[in-house]
This record gives structure tokens, C-alpha cells and sequence, in this order.
């Protein structure tokens, strides 16, 4: 049964609560809550690394979804289901999202409960997240996951957000919900971090309210007005080393009444579980390489134990959910006839090979101070940006002295074997273009070489907190003192020439920087961090400021006006790779091993 009434002022400008009650009657039982989040659209399996210098082949939403049937059978009434956000971008399914909306009609087939929205539910905007929203009301087969986001911020009279809001109504997108198992009456609600929010800027008008807060209120809400024993939090705020900015445990501590939070947004691997008060944080990694399950039981005072908790991986060793493995094969065709096909590529066409695992540096490890701060990876990547800018302009290109990605951007390790365009898009998913289409494209500017050197402060004082900014480049290379003052660390630039030497930046010279269209958009967040010490503008080769981005956008063709994606450019450059014996373009050997691009001095 569903009831509805108004939203609470504090909470939101229009649409409707609403309760959603699932009878179960008798004392309460062991409840059994199986949980994951940041999916990222991670339908298909997928290879991954493994500890041994191999390959293991991990995730799928098939294989997933037959470990959450095999977890619940008879136990679906003691058992939830739920997902803290992030559900969607980070593959090609990205391409038909809006159309097709598979994530959440799979999530619906696979019994969750609840899901939340991360920031990158918005990465399209939430024109975008509307019509995915309406899509899978439209095309769901019978079941679709309850969507809770308690503080978020829609303006009811905001032209831009009609499609928004006709979807938030008719799905409906609820701050709660209060659903009964294991004879308990559960509340659960869903948060976007500050750390989330402001990794959404794509999300704008659309805004978030402080979490604290508002989970203060909804936890009063819950306690008092529904009556619930036990209360939920899918919250995509994360934890993180720093306690100090340790989202999910401050929240915990400073939201008490919140017995369990499904920690997202951070990737975390939290095992065994933290526990804050009588508040258990939980959190599963990512990409459905886990189904997390924590099993509890209430106290005689109100509060809740944990009898079992257990991360349980999903790997080939399982078996396949066959019609849920024939639902993906088909949004495979939708995304080649409507996204691939216009790139003259296909999902599982092989680019090239790679005879060894190209993997993300480990950033919780301290390197040596002499050590580079990049990867092999970072710079495939960043190198493709520059062969395939070139490659695009031919005769007319000018030379790029700094190719520059943000390590959060480079999504995933790739394993050793045939590369796909699937692979490739994994590794570089995010972003949408001014032109509509997924995927980030490339942009080519000029900066100062003053402006470059205040963006290498990204690296030097930002990066060591956050770990996603930190920066991958190719063209040049810097040292800096890991104890100077904050955004004042760095003591040394060098320019690669066209001949391999190395010479000194120039404060006041113009130098032509590519990167990619989602790294340009988080300008003004970057400043916001850094209270304003990082800070550039975008130039024309004249130095005069360029008012409308979307000029400086790289196209593949003149003839054929279609942006140059980044996972576009590392095709190419794949491509362009000398044959193996099997034909297949072989990934040099240079990428096994990084180059020193960020030196620490004392």
C-alpha cells in the first residue's frame, strides 16, 4: 500500500512523499540486507588485474543478479535490497540510457528495493535523467527500484526542468520510503554528499541542501511520525582516510538515529565495517565486483547487532541469470545501431592488444620521493590525446605542449588481452558533449605559462586529499616541495621541444593545452577548493579570451562534424600501433612503466 502526503517546507519545493508499506506480520526476524553501489552501468563483466599479474573476469549484472536470488530464496520477506547511487555512467550502456533506461529496469528484474541518485546520475543533466527516468516507468517489466533523495533541490516554476519534474512526479522520486521485513518496519533515505555535489556541476539547476541537516530532520521524520524500528541511509558521501572529511562517519556522529548507512560515492572497500555509535557504515568497492550482505539483529533497547558481514565477490566462478544475460545482449545491439554506428565501430570489435596489465597507481601507498606521481596508463591516455588531435587536423595542427587528464576521469585498470571498444570506452566513460552525444570530447586552448603552473598546484596540494585530481599529463614535467605552503609548492617546470630536450616554462608565453570537455567544466569547482588560487582563463593562439567554449572543441572530420571523443582518440592512437603476430596492433612495451612527470623535492 502506498500512502501520500505533502512534502515537508524544509525539505523540498513541490511534488508529494510517499511511504511505500509491505505487510509482514509476526515478531522481528533477522534481517538480511544485501547492498551495493556505484554500478556505473556495469552491465557486462568485465576483466580485471589480478594480484598474480593475470586476469580475472569479474562483475555482470547476469551473474550479480543469480547471487542476489540465490542470497533471498526463501527469504525474500526477511531480505532487502538496495544501492546507494551511481547506479549509471560509466559504459556504452551509458549511449541508450535515456532511451532504454537499463540500469534501473535490470536493478527492477533483479529485485532491489531502493536505489539513491550519485552525482553521476546527473553527468548528462538532468533533462537526460528525466527521460531515463520516464523511460524505464515507460518500458519496466513489472518491478522498478524505489528512488529516495531527501536533499535534493528541484525549483518547481524552473523552465529548464519541466521534463525533470514530470519524471520525479510520475516515477515518483520520494525523500523516504518505510517498507516492512523481518517484521520490522524499515525507513530508508537517500543523501548527496558535499563531496558528491560538487563533482555534479552538470546537476545545476538542479541543487542539493546540507545532509546533515536534512538527514536530522528525515531521521525525526522516520522516528516519530512513521513509527519505523530501524532506519536507512543510502548516502553517496563516502568515507575517506582523512577523518576529517570522512562524510558517512561524520554524518553518523552527527545525525545520530541512523542504525545502518550504505556508504557510496567513495568506492570504498570497507571490510570489516566501521562503526560510528550504534551506526554501521558499509561500503562494497564498485562496478558490482561485490554484493555486500550485513545481517542483523535488534536489540532489546531498540538498537541493532550485526551477526554476519561479508562482501561476496561476483565472478565467472557463478552462474548467469540467462534472461537477464539476454536482456544485456540486446541493449548491446541498441548501442551499436544507435551510438557505435556513427563512429563506424561496434561494442566488442578488438582495437588492439596489450601483453601486459596497464593498472591505476595505488595512491594510499607512498611512493619514494623520487617517484613519478602518474602511471603507464595516464600516459597512454594523454598521449592519445595528442596523436589523435594531430591526426584530425593533419597539416594545419599546431603543437600541444600539455595534454592533461584528471586521474578520477581514467575510470579503469586495463587487463592484459585483446582490447575492445567496450574496454576502451570503460576506461574513459564520463562526460557528455555539447553536441548531445556520450562521451566527453576534446578541447584544445591556450594558457599561460603562469596559469599552467598554478594548475600543477592541483596536483601538489589537492590531489594528496582528494585522490582523483590527481594529474596525468604528457609534455611536460614538474617538481615541487610536498611541504612548501599550500598551492605555492611548486619550484620547477620543464617544456618537452619537438626534439625530446627540455626547456623551462615561461610565465608569459602561451602554450596550447588539450584536455577534455568535463575536466573544463569543473573550472569553478576547482576554484571554489583552492579559494581561488587555481584559476585560469581560457585563451585563443592570440591570447584573447575565448568566450564560448564550445569554439575550441576538436572535431574528427570537417566533412563529418562529430566531436572527437576522448575514448575516440585512444582507439586511434590504439590503432596506430605497429601489428603482433595476430594482427592486432600491439601496445608498446614503454606503457609498462610510467614516466617521472611529477617529482617530489625536499
Amino acid at each position: 500500500m502506498k500512502k501520500l502526503s505533502f512534502y515537508p517546507v524544509f525539505l523540498f519545493a513541490f511534488v508529494l512523499i510517499g511511504s511505500v508499506i509491505t505487510t509482514q506480520a509476526g515478531p522481528s526476524r533477522d534481517l538480511t540486507i544485501l547492498f551495493t553501489h556505484d554500478m556505473h552501468s556495469n552491465l557486462d563483466e568485465y576483466a580485471m588485474p589480478s594480484d598474480d599479474d593475470n586476469i580475472v573476469v569479474i562483475g555482470g549484472y547476469a551473474r550479480l543478479a543469480a547471487a542476489i536470488e540465490n542470497d533471498r530464496k526463501g527469504r525474500e520477506g526477511d531480505t532487502l535490497v538496495i544501492d546507494a547511487g551511481d547506479f549509471s555512467m560509466g559504459t556504452l550502456f551509458n549511449a541508450i540510457r535515456s532511451a532504454h533506461s537499463p540500469e534501473l529496469i535490470i536493478m527492477g528484474l533483479m529485485s532491489y528495493d531502493a536505489t539513491t541518485f550519485g552525482n553521476h546520475e546527473f553527468e548528462f543533466g538532468p533533462e537526460d535523467l528525466g527521460q531515463a527516468l520516464l523511460a524505464a516507468k515507460k518500458d519496466n517489466q513489472g518491478r522498478l527500484p524505489a528512488i529516495v533523495a531527501s536533499n535534493i533541490i528541484v525549483d518547481p516554476q524552473e523552465p529548464e526542468l519541466a521534463t525533470f519534474r514530470q519524471a520525479y512526479s510520475e516515477y515518483p522520486v520520494l525523500p523516504y520510503i518505510v517498507i516492512e521485513r523481518a517484521g520490522l518496519k524499515i525507513g530508508i533515505f537517500g543523501l548527496m554528499g558535499k563531496n558528491a555535489a560538487l563533482y555534479a556541476p552538470e546537476a545545476k539547476p538542479v541543487a542539493f541542501s546540507d545532509a546533515i541537516d536534512v538527514s536530522r530532520k528525515t531521521v525525526a521524520i522516520l522516528r516519530d511520525q512513521e513509527k519505523v524500528d530501524m532506519v536507512i541511509c543510502l548516502s553517496h558521501s563516502g568515507t575517506w582516510k582523512d577523518k576529517t572529511i570522512s562524510e558517512d562517519e561524520i554524518l553518523a556522529k552527527e545525525a545520530p538515529g541512523i542504525d545502518v548507512i550504505i556508504s557510496g560515492h567513495t568506492h570504498s572497500v570497507l571490510n570489516p565495517y566501521i562503526k560510528v555509535g550504534n551506526t554501521y557504515i558499509v561500503s562494497a568497492d564498485c562496478y558490482a565486483r561485490y554484493l555486500g550482505r550485513l545481517i542483523v539483529a535488534k536489540n532489546t533497547d531498540g538498537s541493532f547487532k550485526a551477526l554476519e558481514y561479508k562482501l561476496m565477490p561476483i565472478t565467472s566462478a557463478l552462474p548467469e541469470d540467462p534472461n537477464i544475460a539476454g536482456l544485456i545482449r540486446s541493449y548491446e545491439k541498441d548501442i551499436d545501431k544507435e551510438y557505435l554506428g556513427q563512429f563506424n565501430y561496434y561494442y566488442d570489435q578488438a582495437l588492439a592488444e596489450v601483453p601486459f596489465n596497464l593498472t591505476k597507481p595505488d595512491w594510499d601507498k607512498s611512493p619514494d620521493p623520487a617517484e613519478c606521481m602518474t602511471s603507464g596508463l595516464g600516459d597512454l591516455v594523454t598521449d592519445a590525446f595528442r596523436y589523435a588531435v594531430k591526426k584530425v587536423e593533419g597539416e594545419d595542427s599546431r603543437d600541444i605542449a600539455l595534454a592533461v587528464e584528471g586521474f578520477g576521469h581514467i575510470r579503469v585498470p586495463l587487463a592484459k588481452g585483446k582490447l575492445t571498444v567496450n574496454d576502451v570506452f570503460r576506461l574513459m566513460a564520463l562526460g557528455l558533449g555539447p553536441d548531445g552525444k556520450t562521451g566527453a570530447g576534446l578541447v584544445t586552448f591556450w594558457l599561460t605559462g603562469d596559469e599552467i603552473r598554478r594548475l600543477f598546484e592541483l596536483e601538489t596540494t589537492l590531489a594528496p586529499i582528494y585522490y582523483d585530481m590527481h594529474l596525468q599529463i604528457t609534455g611536460m614535467r614538474v617538481s615541487y616541495d610536498p611541504k612548501g605552503e599550500p598551492f605555492a609548492r611548486v619550484r620547477n617546470v620543464e617544456v618537452q621541444a619537438p626534439d625530446g630536450s627540455w626547456l623551462p616554462l615561461e610565465d608569459g608565453r602561451l602554450y596550447r593545452v588539450c584536455t577534455d570537455w568535463k575536466v573544463i567544466l569543473m573550472r569553478s569547482s576547482l576554484e571554489q577548493m583552492s579559494g581561488g588560487k587555481i584559476a585560469f582563463v581560457l585563451k585563443d593562439e592570440a591570447g584573447k579570451a575565448i568566450d564560448d567554449i564550445r569554439t575550441a572543441r576538436v572535431f574528427t572530420d570537417t566533412g563529418k562534424p562529430l566531436e572527437l571523443k576522448v575514448w575516440l582518440a585512444i582507439a586511434m592512437y590504439l590503432e596506430s600501433f605497429t601489428p603482433g603476430e595476430d594482427g592486432l596492433p600491439q601496445v608498446p612495451v614503454d606503457y609498462r612503466r610510467a614516466r617521472v612527470n611529477f617529482i617530489k623535492t625536499e
